[in-house]
């Protein structure tokens, strides 16, 4: 019964539904990533998603270009990042350490992955 993208709040007994901000119900979300990406020694939320395995007449889900969700509730978007999520379906997101370096790995559906270091 509901179309937007949210999380379940605990409230000890029972459980509501909070849908997110405007920002983050432009297109499906498909992927959250959790890590401390600025080394402030607290997690961010990076989310990625579109989909656009829908018939022609539905037209593509692609208005969602990912979002940086900080842990102050600030949301900052891929593209002020970097991260170029914009037009395209991501499917999974990962996190590797190569040779003292992060980097994130994006993985797309019917695209090349896409390797991004992530500087400290």
């Amino acid at each position: 019964d509901e179309l937007s993208s949210g999380y379940l709040e605990n409230n000890g007994d029972r459980y509501r539904f909070v849908a997110f901000d405007f920002p983050l119900q432009l297109g499906p979300i498909n992927e959250f990533l959790v890590a401390d990406f600025d080394l402030d020694q607290q997690s961010e939320v990076l989310i990625g998603g579109n989909y656009f395995g829908v018939i022609p007449f539905h037209g593509r889900f692609d208005s969602f270009s990912g979002m940086l969700l900080e842990s102050n509730g600030t949301m900052v978007p891929t593209a002020d990042l970097g991260l170029d999520f914009w037009n395209k379906s991501v499917r999974h997101l990962d996190l590797i350490q190569f040779k003292q370096h992060n980097y994130l790995i994006a993985i797309y559906n019917n695209e090349a992955i896409e390797i991004f270091q992530i500087q400290p």
